[in-house]
């Protein structure tokens, strides 16, 4: 994807005159790791952001894994949520025990570490959220359509979620509701979505409204995974 100043440009443009837009996992770019040791399929990457002190902003990315494992990339400034996604992998954070990574169960750590992998699989793959800590906090969830619906607040330019289809297809409904500065709702929308395998789905404030819009959004088939990016001071985003 070609990258901006913000959010991804082709990703940025569709989600704000639509206010959802879908990735498909064949327009990922691969890059390579800041390690030199292995490649990413980048989903979306927000390269700046007002007091950013990370590489990025945020990054959304998936990596392919092979045994026997070995060092992650240091990020400085940088907080990783990682998902395994196939194949069998621990981790050593910052000297600790190694934790073994249940598949499809999210897991914190810091990414400016030293941090040791151990893949007991032939091959394995992962999903990453990556935020910049001094400015963007990640809420990352897996979701089945056994959990119902979820509600997200997204406020124009300083949020955004993502939501990546595990482990083959999902269906998506996602629910928008745009409030006036009291509450209120303005008006309402809803839509479903047909993701394959790895698909992402991108969820976004609409860019031509000041009102914050709140999204119910439901895995009504499948399994997803819901990464929601949410800016620590509003007024101070771009």
């Amino acid at each position: 994807m070609r990258r901006a100043g913000g959010l991804c440009t082709r990703a940025a443009r569709a989600a704000r005159t639509f206010g959802t837009t879908i990735l498909p996992k064949e327009g990922y770019e691969r890059q390579p790791w800041a390690n030199g040791l292995g490649h990413t399929d980048e989903v979306a990457v927000c390269t700046h952001a007002k007091n950013a002190r990370a590489p990025f902003a945020w990054r959304i990315s998936m990596a392919d894994l092979a045994a026997p494992g070995g060092p992650f990339s240091r990020l400085e400034n940088v907080d990783r949520v990682l998902t395994m996604l196939d194949g069998t992998c621990k981790l050593s954070v910052d000297g600790a025990g190694f934790v073994n990574l249940p598949r499809f169960v999210p897991f914190t750590f810091p990414g400016d570490v030293p941090t040791d992998s151990v893949v007991s699989t032939p091959t394995g793959r992962d999903l990453n959220c990556m935020v910049d800590r001094s400015c963007f906090r990640a809420d990352v969830q897996v979701r089945t359509s056994l959990d119902g619906p979820r509600q997200y607040a997204l406020h124009c330019k300083h949020c955004v979620m993502f939501i990546t289809a595990l482990g083959g297809p999902a269906r998506i409904r996602v629910g928008r509701t745009a409030l006036d500065v009291e509450g209120k709702a303005l008006k309402h929308a809803a839509d479903e979505h047909a993701l394959g395998k790895e698909d992402t789905l991108m969820c976004y404030a609409d860019g031509f409204t000041e009102y914050p819009q709140v999204q119910q959004v439901h895995v009504m088939q499948g399994r997803a995974c819901f990464m929601h990016l949410t800016y620590t001071d509003r007024k101070e985003a771009w």
